[in-house]
């Protein structure tokens, strides 16, 4: 019994620092961001821009790096997952990243984003991408997480719907395989000149969840620097932090 004890009490001490890295990194982030000029709007998965895990219209800038870092509590039964993200535009319709991504296992995750249509006053951007091509974080779904997304700015529509001046709203809905599987939608709200509130809904299987109902603030604490926190399926708490560098 003092033997099976003790591996207990290491066990609990390991999961207690690796939650303390967890923490370190964050805040290591935040201070590195603090210290580079650049406007963040990467997914809490990262290696896409979007809004906490649906893709939205948003490219990544020409010749811009987003670097993020996220942290969800509890996502998978008992264990956190963090994302550590680089995401690059390589074009005006074209942004590709890789995302590190760590519970139990640890993958590195390569994903992709094009803008096939570009949004017009009477019609949406049409996007394409993939989260996982090469489906190696089989631990949140088998298969890679193709889509397409259809993403409007639909502010005039709520200003003539609710017959007063809305504040910037944009729609995104879409579809596609993995964990995009079924359909998902999210909204963005600039409700604040620095303030936006995300909300989705996401058809598709993220590891043991599906039909995950998510809601969350994004606040510009500079032009450059985002910092998000989001309430996962409404069971979890998520946060963490975007910034862009711009090589011009």
């Amino acid at each position: 019994m003092l033997y099976t004890a003790s591996i207990s009490e290491k066990e609990n001490a390991g999961v207690g620092k690796e939650q303390i890295m967890r923490y370190l990194i964050l805040v290591v982030t935040i201070l590195l961001i603090a210290a580079v000029p650049v406007l963040g709007a990467s997914s809490f998965l990262g290696g896409f821009s979007g809004n906490i895990y649906t893709p939205d219209g948003i490219i990544v800038p020409e010749k811009t790096l987003e670097l993020s870092y996220h942290d969800t509590l509890k996502l998978f039964g008992n264990t956190d997952v963090s994302a550590l993200s680089g995401v690059y535009g390589f074009g005006t319709n074209l942004e590709a990243g890789i995302s590190f991504l760590h519970n139990s296992d640890s993958d590195a995750v390569i994903s992709a984003k094009y803008r096939v249509i570009n949004e017009t006053a009477d019609s949406p951007a049409v996007l394409v991408g993939v989260f996982d091509l090469a489906g190696t974080a089989n631990w949140i779904n088998d298969n890679p997480g193709f889509f397409i997304v259809l993403s409007k700015n639909i502010t005039s529509f709520a200003s003539e719907v609710t017959n007063q001046p809305s504040k910037p709203l944009r729609l995104s809905i879409g579809a596609g395989s993995g964990i995009f599987n079924n359909l998902f939608a999210g909204f963005d709200w600039t409700i604040e000149r620095n303030l936006s509130l995300m909300a989705e809904i996401n058809g598709g299987r993220i590891a043991d969840q599906t039909n995950i109902v998510s809601a969350g603030l994004r606040w510009a604490a500079i032009p450059d620097l985002r910092v998000d926190a989001a309430y996962v399926g409404f069971k979890q708490f998520a946060f963490g932090a975007n910034y862009r560098i711009a090589f011009r």
